[in-house]
């Protein structure tokens, strides 16, 4: 048994149209850009990692009128930073924790921390009430991730 999750997207139109205008505007800032380089394009996203998943089913006993389910309503998640150059070297993750002071973010004592840190990932906790990145989480990442790279 499964359960949707969310609606199926649909692919416009003219996609492939949008593609080929979206290629060749890549292609033209690429070719007027004063430094050509491949190491100097950098696509970046963020994304939201959730530490587990509330499902919308359990087991219950047949008939029931009630399922609680504990935790339906929380969700803990981080914002995950990545990026790659045209180059195809991926730069180091900025990992984005909701919350106001460094103790939200992992331990240096946690397990890969010490590995994690050697391939200089980030880990910056947001300030605010959200795990979203903001100015300050955006400016961190490109002094200490961007810019060195």
């Amino acid at each position: 048994m499964r359960k949707p999750t969310k609606a199926s997207q649909k692919v416009p139109a003219d996609a492939v149209d949008q593609i080929k205008l979206s290629f060749f505007r890549h292609v033209l800032i690429f070719h007027d850009a004063p430094v050509q380089h491949p190491d100097f394009r950098v696509n970046m996203d963020q994304t939201q990692v959730v530490y587990q998943m509330g499902g919308g089913l359990t087991f219950e006993v047949i008939g029931s009128s009630q399922v609680p389910v504990l935790g339906l309503e929380e969700k803990r998640a981080f914002t995950l930073v990545v990026a790659i150059s045209s180059a195809g070297h991926l730069l180091p993750f900025q990992a984005v924790f909701q919350g106001k002071t460094k103790q939200v973010v992992p331990s240096i004592n946690a397990p890969q921390r010490a590995e994690a840190d050697q391939l200089g990932f980030c880990f910056e906790y947001s300030g605010t009430q959200t795990y979203w990145s903001n100015f300050t989480t955006m400016k961190a990442w490109v002094t200490k991730i961007l810019v060195p790279y």
